[in-house]
């Protein structure tokens, strides 16, 4: 009988050759391969108990093998070597890609050392031992650790001079030792760095265990932040002759926080413009109320508000603000600003303009303005394409006007316009009972006034005539994605395309806009229907499917028609434009463009109206029942869950899954009451397998967003989950990503008393939304669930699976499991395996199965 350990080795021939010398021994034999695919081979025949990959081999890429390796064999030992002194960066990647040891070849002895260490079995006297009249001394040990320690380390003495440096501190800071070592603090940095290391340093020598602070250096792209750990070095005496430091670069951090801090702020001020233009309607109070709450909320050093006059063209300071200056004082500081060069390119080109201190400085009529300030930018207050004013702001901070920032401020701008011109429109108020404000065309009420007339006009003639509603699909996404006032702009040059086509040989005034992203169009005279089509696919459609210029780019949009002619579809008014309503709702539930009403829809919605009577019905006669999805671990291939998905034996067309149904009962309000009882029944199956001996795994129940902000639901969640008999059920809830973005914040809070039930929470869905990471970051989950839609592309879409790979990665930093939806093939599972995903399920593992299935399956495993 063979006992040696057959090691499989990948790599060449002479890294080989030096694995062969460095474990020579009876208790093993290494099996050599050069060759990927030999490799592969290997690794299917069985599993060795180690590893030894190259690092970089000539032949292939080691580190795309070591994915490979680590996939295939998650639970063995793997040891990547090299012939040369592996870097920092090399090892961290090795370490991350699934590596469990990095060894380089260049010290004789250490492979041996990290063999024993992952090879327990193996007798030590088969491996070569450690030359025992040699240890490795104190010193060695020493600067093997500070050549690996991931971050700065130092030491000084009681005088502040340098006794000890790591190569990485000679790396970041590029001094060799000769220009540091024996040199005091402030010999060595400026004296605003030295004057906070010595400050620090101090702390520690008057008796402080342990200083943690963050201190900030100087580097070739800008101030670095470093999180230093400063602690006395206490020899035999009791005496403390050195200060030992280890510090990590946390700029990223630092920025990213002072970033947030700074966008609060802003959105903050932002919330108190929006609020001040709700309730102040005198223009001159607005304008210094927006300067008040820009300084005092929004932290610049100085505001003001500029107003064009439209008939000369001049700018005059309409209002003003600035730190520790009240009463008039911030008007006369910034009266030149409307002679600078900065005021009038604003206002040409309509955009805004952001300058730094020297820029400033340079114009005259800046100066006074921005004396103390580092950085400044000007917004023009822009309406219907117009720059009625302007807003300007001044920081006292350098580069602080990111992308990020500039978005709210240019909605802030946006807002403020609106603003301005809804004052200035007060006097019309009886013509905005008619009009829409943004577009200024005909609104509703309007639009049916005139429907009215001209169908009253035609019952003579029986004129055929079309009423055309359109939608914008998806505005409100574009509209949070791009901010509301690049919405607006949108929607104003939507209204004008549909006017335009108007305008060629019809009233412009038979165009109007009867809802957020909704307008309607009059065609008047209509031949027939084919008529009608071609009027609408040529003019309208034609002209809405040119792209769109927003924000300096060029945008398209889609849109979704519904027609109703009179008389054929309805003689009045008000009917014929609900009939047109409806045509454009069947046009947005089908992959048409535009539909027509037709009576035939009318037929279909009578039978919708008979599924929702026979849906109230369901529930007390118990026609509803949970089939299981069985979800399997990707590590191991077992059960790793179940998710509860509702089914309906309806009396007349038999057992039907939950897209046929839900939908209605989430519009009628029913699905608080279905949910309620998904719920009930899925813990009562979980404790009846408990209480049948069995042991089922972890139920998902989906949450409906009705549902989950209920006041009651958590009350009855924890009522549920502690009234068995048989224990607690091991219960997730599954909310989807859209759910959650309506409000992060309340649904964070409601999914923290989840969790403390210890009730799992999982994102349903996820990547189909608009979700912000800073956003999901702060929910209290425990698993994301990628959709089937990513999921399905990936084996011929490398985009998807780069998607799926960032989104597990994500996750897995948060420490959250990944769980993928519709895994339909083996070919997805392999690459869902190979990114790590914990979690699978789909038509490849199982499909919904009823609870004496699922029984079944739990008996037999």
């Amino acid at each position: 009988m063979n006992d040696r350990l057959q090691l499989l080795f990948l790599g060449s021939a002479g890294v080989g050759a030096r694995v062969r010398r460095e474990l020579p021994g009876p208790a093993w034999e290494l099996l050599a391969l050069r060759a990927v695919d030999e490799f592969a081979a290997a690794l299917a025949r069985g599993r060795p108990p180690l590893i030894l990959l190259e690092h970089a081999p000539p032949a292939f890429d080691g580190m795309l093998a070591l994915a490979h390796a680590r996939a295939a064999c998650p639970e063995v030992p793997i040891i990547v070597l090299s012939s040369d002194t592996l870097d920092e960066g090399a090892v961290v990647a090795a370490v991350k890609a699934g590596a469990t040891d990095c060894v380089s070849l260049v010290h004789p002895g250490r492979l041996a050392q990290a063999v024993r260490q992952v090879l327990g079995g193996v007798p030590q006297a088969s491996l070569p031992q450690p030359d025992v009249a040699r240890p490795p001394s104190d010193a060695s040990l020493f600067r093997l650790f500070m050549r690996h320690l991931p971050g700065v380390a130092m030491i000084k003495d009681a005088e502040g001079r340098y006794v000890f440096v790591n190569d990485v501190w000679e790396t970041v800071y590029k001094r060799s030792p000769s220009q540091t070592l024996g040199r005091r603090t402030d010999e060595v940095w400026p004296a605003e760095v030295a004057a906070q290391y010595c400050a620090n340093d101090r702390r520690v020598f008057e008796g402080e265990r342990l200083v943690r602070e963050i201190e900030t250096v100087p580097h070739d792209d800008g101030l670095h932040h470093w999180l230093s750990h400063k602690f006395p070095i206490v020899e035999p005496g009791g005496t403390a002759t050195l200060l030992g430091c280890v510090a990590i670069d946390v700029t990223d951090r630092v920025r990213a926080e002072e970033n947030l801090r700074r966008a609060n702020r802003v959105l903050g001020m932002l919330s108190g413009i929006n609020s001040a233009i709700v309730r102040i309607r005198d223009r001159d109070a607005l304008f210094q109320e927006a300067c008040r709450i820009a300084v005092e909320l929004g932290r610049f050093k100085s505001a003001w508000v500029a107003i064009t006059h439209r008939r000369t063209g001049a700018v005059e300071i309409a209002a003003a603000a600035e730190q520790n200056l009240t009463d008039a004082a911030p008007c006369q500081r910034v009266q030149s600003v409307t002679r600078s060069a900065l005021v009038d390119r604003a206002l040409r080109d309509k955009r805004p303009l952001v300058r730094n201190a020297d820029e400033l400085a340079a114009d005259p009529a800046l100066r006074e303005w921005a004396a103390d300030g580092r950085c400044a930018v000007v917004l023009p207050l822009l309406v219907a394409g117009e720059a009625l004013g302007l807003i300007g702001l001044l920081a006292s901070e350098a580069d602080v006007f990111n992308d990020e920032e500039m978005k709210i401020l240019a909605e802030l701008a946006g807002d403020v316009a609106f603003g301005l011109d809804h004052i200035d429109k007060e006097e019309r108020l009886a013509y905005l009972a008619y009009f829409d404000a943004l577009t200024e065309l005909p609104n509703r009420t309007l639009f049916l006034d005139r429907l009215n007339q001209q169908l009253q006009a035609r019952q003579a003639g029986r004129d055929m005539l079309g009423v055309v509603v359109f939608d914008i699909e998806r505005f409100s996404s574009l509209n949070d994605s791009l901010g509301r006032h690049a919405g607006d702009v949108l929607l104003r040059q939507f209204a004008e395309r549909l006017t335009a086509v108007q305008r060629a040989g019809q009233d412009a005034d038979h165009v109007a806009r009867i809802s957020a992203d909704s307008f309607a169009a009059l065609v008047t005279p209509v031949r027939e229907e084919g008529d009608m089509a071609r009027i609408l696919e040529q003019d309208f459609l034609g002209a809405i499917s040119k792209p769109f210029l927003v924000g300096g780019e060029e945008l398209r949009i889609s849109v979704k028609a519904g027609v109703s002619l009179f008389p054929n579809d309805a003689e009045d008014a008000e009917t014929l434009f609900k009939n047109a309503e409806t045509a454009l709702k069947r046009a947005e539930a089908s992959d048409e463009r535009y539909l027509f009403y037709t009576p035939q829809m009318q037929a279909r919605i009578v039978q919708r109206l008979s599924v929702e009577n026979r849906l109230r019905k369901a529930l007390s006669a118990g026609e509803f029942a949970l089939h299981y999805q069985p979800k399997m671990s990707l590590g191991n291939g077992r059960l790793a869950g179940l998710e509860a998905l509702i089914r309906w034996n309806d009396p007349e067309h038999g057992l039907r899954a939950a897209g046929e149904f839900v939908p209605i009962l989430e519009e009628t309000g029913m699905v608080m009451e279905v949910g309620e009882w998904v719920l009930q029944q899925a813990v009562a199956d979980y404790l009846g397998w408990v209480a049948k001996g069995l042991h089922p795994p972890r139920i998902a129940v989906n949450v409906s967003p009705a549902q989950l902000r209920r006041k009651r639901f958590l009350a009855e969640l924890a009522q549920l989950i502690n009234g068995g008999a048989n224990g607690s059920p091991r219960l997730d809830l599954e909310v989807l990503e859209s759910t959650v973005m309506e409000d992060v914040d309340e649904c964070a809070a409601i999914l923290r008393s989840v969790r403390d039930m210890g009730v799992g929470v999982a994102i349903d869905d996820f990547g189909t939304g608009y979700s912000s990471l800073a956003y999901i970051a702060k929910l209290p989950m425990t698993a994301i669930k990628i959709d089937r839609s990513f999921i399905k592309p990936m084996a011929h879409d490398p985009d998807d699976v780069t998607v799926v790979n960032t989104i597990i990665s994500l996750a897995h930093a948060m420490s959250v499991k990944v769980i993928a939806e519709g895994v339909d093939s083996d070919q997805q599972s392999y690459l869902l395996k190979l990114l790590r995903c914990d979690e699978a399920q789909g038509f490849l593992f199982s499909p919904a199965l009823p609870p004496e299935r699922i029984e079944t399956m739990l008996a037999a495993a």
